[in-house]
């Protein structure tokens, strides 16, 4: 099993979401698979990601971003992944986000929420979150089973199932 699953939720939004990929697919951390929940996209989405061997897609019914979240946050769960590191579709990150969350995430062991800084592209309509978060945001999820980091700028967030 892979340490991280990546949670990307999208819906109509094919050239945001394969840059978002291609900036995952370069991160410096690789031990993640990648996953996609596609609320039934009609720009071309779901052919697109039937070609990537590397992504695991669900598609569903467009329940709106929280439903993919809770679709996708569900697998992970399932599937038993250490971490996972939720985003929307429009996010571009550093090569080093990942290896410096779970850095942060290793330092702050009995932390809750991480922040990373964003900034927000008006000229792309981006979010472009700066490589290396620090216990910004501590808190305590109210369910003893879950850590979450999360990131509350823009879309970059990761959670942690505690053993």
């Amino acid at each position: 099993m892979k340490e991280v699953g990546i949670l990307v939720v999208t819906y109509n939004r094919i050239k945001l979401l394969q840059e978002c990929i291609e900036s995952l697919r370069l991160q410096t951390f690789q031990d993640y698979d990648i996953i996609v929940v596609n609320n039934s996209s009609t720009d071309g989405t779901q052919e697109w990601l039937n070609t990537q061997s590397d992504i695991i897609t669900i598609t569903q019914k467009n329940s709106g971003g929280a439903g993919g979240f809770y679709t996708g946050l569900k697998y992970i769960a399932e599937q038993g992944y250490g971490y996972c590191w939720l985003m929307d579709d429009d996010v571009v990150c550093n090569s080093n986000a990942l290896e410096c969350l779970l850095k942060t995430a290793h330092k702050y062991p009995d932390s809750g929420f991480f922040c990373m800084f964003s900034e927000y592209d008006t000229s792309s309509t981006r979010s472009l979150p700066h490589s290396c978060p620090d216990a910004l945001l501590k808190s305590r999820c109210t369910n003893p089973a879950v850590k979450v980091l999360q990131k509350t700028c823009s879309c970059y967030e990761a959670c942690r199932t505690m053993p």
